[in-house]
């Protein structure tokens, strides 16, 4: 929180109920302060009811844009492929692995952003 300063969205799967928490902690006067936002990410939000949709998804939330925060979880989903070679790699060659892997997933994403079009 002092590295970010105020008025930061955090997401969370349980962003609903983990602010709640937070409120009940040490932490609380520090959150209050610097009014960080706890929110669900979109994906998880629709499991959520409607009131928790309403006060907690981004989409209903000034200040989030077409954020969606699921960001990690595509890259944790693309890192799943590494998973079957793994087992047959030393500790040396799976850092190497994963390393590699993220390099070329970073390089993608970057090539992406030229591929979309101003109408």
């Amino acid at each position: 929180m002092d590295v970010f300063g105020p008025s930061v969205g955090i997401g969370y799967d349980i962003g609903c109920s983990f602010h709640k928490t937070v409120q009940c902690s040490s932490l609380a006067s520090q959150v209050n302060a610097l009014k960080v936002r706890f929110v669900v990410p979109a994906f998880h939000g629709y499991v959520h009811n409607r009131q928790c949709q309403l006060l907690n998804h981004p989409l209903y939330i000034t200040g989030f844009g077409l954020e969606d925060i699921e960001t990690c979880e595509r890259m944790f989903s693309a890192f799943n492929g590494l998973a079957p070679v793994m087992c047959y790699l030393s500790p040396f060659h799976r850092h190497q692995a994963i390393d590699m892997f993220a390099q070329q997933w970073d390089k993608d994403k970057y090539q992406e952003l030229c591929m979309y079009s101003i109408i």
